[in-house]
């Protein structure tokens, strides 16, 4: 073999030692900087005695410095710049500033609902006032509407029942719907006589729990309770079946009142009863009381369902409605002179139209104002008009 060779393998064997020794330097050597972050390792086995120890020097980097202690420099553009990132984000390798800069997708500021006031008795303290709009309103007692203090009192197992909203609107789950004892006011559970007159379901179309919901509504039909459903593609679609299900509880209240002279009970539920089912309870809530928005909505149904859950989609869908009764209820509050107030109808004859001339009192005192007739009275042809050629 000539030395040519030994020499060549030589430097060969030479190179391939020190890509190992970089490779293996790269993952435990605490010093070896990349470009936008510090890789921060055990630098070999003798050593992990000392990697709870925080070093005397300044700038050592030892996994035991502490948070506050300044991290080594980062030499970037000629500059020395100080890092004091923590140790978690350290340890990422991939280029982009995780301290700084969020990458999550942009979303909307999430609405806290706060918890109610409470009184002397530790109990929430809701108060409702209700639209006069219906004559079986008129006779509902909202006084002492909380009883109890759902956050301290509440248990597991009353998930599977229903609770009493307001007097004559009830939520819970698809259980609730199926017992004939709460269903014929039995269980103890119902303020007043009487039992459930309506049963809805709020359901989603074309799944599973559709049709066991048909059950649910089987039991109420033997028992002569009238039923209506309202299917769903998704929870989006709650906001456009809002007015319906309002609409589908007072007509059958309305009904109730007129042939008995009491006012029905109404048992809202879906598959749980704590989210869609929870969301109809509260948009029926702000439509027929004054002085309820989708905040005041949220406590009262969390106040006497405690598992009621409304997620951030839910609020937000909840927002929107609340915005679309307010801008109805401020339209049907203008009285223009000529129309009726309260009807939310605009007359087209109600409001003269502005003159196209000047009034004396728009000028200014001592102001030349010159408009449209004094710049172009003189001309005599009309603008914008095919000339012969």
């Amino acid at each position: 073999m000539s030395i040519r060779r030994i020499v060549r393998k030589l430097k060969l064997a030479s190179g391939i030692h020190m890509l190992l020794k970089a490779a293996y330097l790269t993952r435990a050597s605490p010093n070896i900087e990349t470009t936008h972050h510090s890789i921060k390792t055990p630098s070999a086995p003798h050593q992990q005695h000392h990697l709870t120890q925080p070093s005397a020097e300044p700038n050592a980097y030892t996994r035991g410095t502490p948070l506050d202690q300044k991290r080594p420099t980062q030499h970037t553009g000629g500059e020395r710049r100080a890092t004091n990132m923590p140790s978690d984000m350290e340890t990422f390798s991939y280029p982009h500033k995780t301290a700084e800069y969020s990458y999550r997708v942009p979303t909307p500021p999430r609405i806290v609902v706060p918890p109610p006031a409470l009184n002397a008795d530790a109990l929430p303290e809701i108060t409702v006032k209700a639209l006069r709009s219906t004559n079986f309103l008129n006779s509902v007692n909202y006084n002492n509407l909380v009883t109890q203090n759902a956050l301290l009192e509440w248990t597991y197992e009353r998930r599977r029942e229903a609770q009493m909203v307001i007097p004559y609107l009830y939520l819970g789950p698809m259980t609730a719907a199926k017992d004939e004892r709460f269903l014929r006011g039995q269980s103890g559970q119902m303020i007043g006589g009487g039992g459930i007159t309506m049963v809805l379901g709020v359901r989603q179309k074309h799944s599973f729990e559709s049709k066991l919901m048909n059950g649910a509504l089987r039991k109420a039909q033997e028992l002569g309770i009238e039923c209506q459903t309202v299917d769903l593609a998704s929870n989006q679609d709650l906001i456009h079946n809002f007015p319906a299900t309002t609409a589908l509880i007072n007509d059958h209240l309305g009904r109730v009142w007129e042939s008995t002279g009491q006012i029905g009970k109404v048992l809202v539920f879906c598959e749980s009863g704590n989210e869609r089912s929870a969301g109809v309870v509260a948009a029926y809530l702000m439509e027929t009381h004054t002085d309820v928005d989708f905040i005041k909505a949220m406590q009262l149904v969390q106040a006497q369902r405690f598992c009621a859950n409304f997620d951030d989609a839910m609020k937000r869908l909840l927002q929107g409605y609340w915005d679309i009764l307010r801008a109805q209820r401020q339209v049907a509050d203008v009285a223009f002179d000529g129309g009726e107030a309260g009807n939310g109808v605009v007359s087209s004859t109600s409001r003269p139209k502005r003159s196209l001339q000047r009034d004396e009192d728009e000028d200014m005192d001592g102001i030349q104002q010159n408009d449209d007739a004094e710049r172009f009275g003189g001309r005599t042809f009309a603008p914008f008009m095919d000339q012969p050629l």
